[in-house]
């Protein structure tokens, strides 16, 4: 779990890095200097970590791990059906609240989330009904 941390934060790293340099670009003399050398250190680290990353990825090392770890984290039965239930409540939610969301998004958006979380959440009830096994 370390790993994979430090290899998702890489690519931040080095965005906030970059953005650093960016800022500092503005400025001028002593700010402009401490500024880009910031974002150059931090960029540079986050790059390393982020190929260290894609090089354990590559060889299956990471993958081989996580594997084992979500095996004995198994979700327990309680928490699926929480996010059943959650995923009906959030559907709702998004066909309530559709006319309110319709200033940033398109009015479909809304109403196919709504649809696929209520979908989502009824298919898990159905699937350990009697009806279904049937």
């Amino acid at each position: 779990m370390k790993e994979w941390m430090k290899g998702l934060s890489a690519f931040p790293a080095a965005i906030v890095g970059m953005l650093i340099m960016w800022w500092s670009s503005r400025f001028h003399g002593f700010t402009f200097w401490c500024g880009t050398v910031l974002g150059l250190v931090i960029m540079a680290f986050g790059m390393a970590y982020a190929t260290e990353f894609i090089k354990l990825l590559m060889t299956g090392a990471l993958t081989k791990g996580f594997v084992a770890a979500l095996k004995e984290s198994v979700m327990k039965e309680w928490m699926r059906v929480f996010l059943a239930f959650f995923s009906i409540g959030a559907g709702i939610c998004f066909f309530l609240t559709a006319d309110q969301i319709t200033y940033y998004l398109p009015v479909w958006v809304p109403l196919f989330l709504g649809i696929v979380l209520i979908a989502g959440g009824i298919t898990y009830f159905w699937t350990r009904s009697k009806f279904y096994r049937a």
